[in-house]
């Protein structure tokens, strides 16, 4: 630990140690929560033949209830940041999400990329009332105007225009989280910025359904954002925190 707080000292980042007895997420999850971090970082020991599996034990709890934003990082990568996708549904928590991965992008000179996933959920109510295919394109075609002009605002209100270029300007038809994958995949990716959650104020509201179908298979870094409000759901009122923690 001391050779480690050295370390970051000669790098130039203030350090300090702390150690703590019991379950490693209880322990940090009491840490962050006490005492209000911005951001908690936390390695990957191994990647598993099936699959993605980065998220281990406490990964996965961390992301699932610390209320600051959770950084998992790959053992594959490296620490280098060259290519980063953030996905977004146009929530605040998705726009918070952009503001942040597009401050990671500038200050580690990353390629930043903008994911957006159309689902047309109305498309299959339409063909069941015998819609010409002409409306029904239509509608696609709508949809797709759309959510390019959404997406060209909020890369736009979020002062982001400058680093995201058109290329790197994704709309894709289908899941989310299909998207989000497949993404990744081609185009090699490093560290992946996304919003837990879609609504806020809720303590304890569990992951959300696209999030968890994401981050169970990444191979690559992830941050992931919670929204403005959520709360942990576990209380830490002393130190008795194992107590508190274990009914959670």
């Amino acid at each position: 630990m001391d050779a480690l707080v050295a370390k970051a000292e000669a790098m130039g980042v203030r350090a300090t140690e702390l150690r703590a007895a019991g379950k490693p997420w209880i322990e940090l999850l009491k840490e962050a929560v006490t005492n209000d971090y911005d951001l908690v970082i936390v390695g990957s020991h191994k990647q598993h033949a099936l699959g993605r599996m980065l998220l281990g034990n406490t990964g996965r709890r961390l992301v699932r209830k610390c209320p600051c934003p959770v950084w998992v990082t790959s053992p594959v990568d490296g620490g280098q940041v060259r290519k980063m996708p953030v996905p977004t549904d146009f929530s605040d928590t998705a726009e918070d999400s952009l503001r942040i991965a597009g401050s990671l992008a500038r200050e580690l000179a990353a390629e930043l990329h903008v994911l957006h996933a159309d689902e047309y959920h109305f498309e299959p109510q339409m063909r069941d009332l015998i819609v010409s295919p002409e409306d029904v394109e239509k509608y696609r075609s709508q949809m797709r105007s759309d959510a390019e002009r959404e997406l060209t605002n909020v890369i736009s209100k979020c002062g982001l225009g400058d680093i995201v270029t058109l290329a790197n300007r994704h709309i894709a038809v289908g899941p989310p989280d299909v998207m989000i994958r497949e993404a990744v995949s081609d185009l090699s990716v490093d560290l992946v910025v996304m919003s837990t959650l879609g609504r806020s104020g809720i303590k304890g509201l569990l992951i959300g359904n696209t999030a968890e179908q994401v981050l169970a298979h990444l191979t690559c870094s992830i941050l992931a954002i919670k929204p403005a409000g959520f709360q942990c759901p576990i209380e830490f009122p002393d130190d008795d925190a194992g107590e508190d923690a274990s009914v959670a």
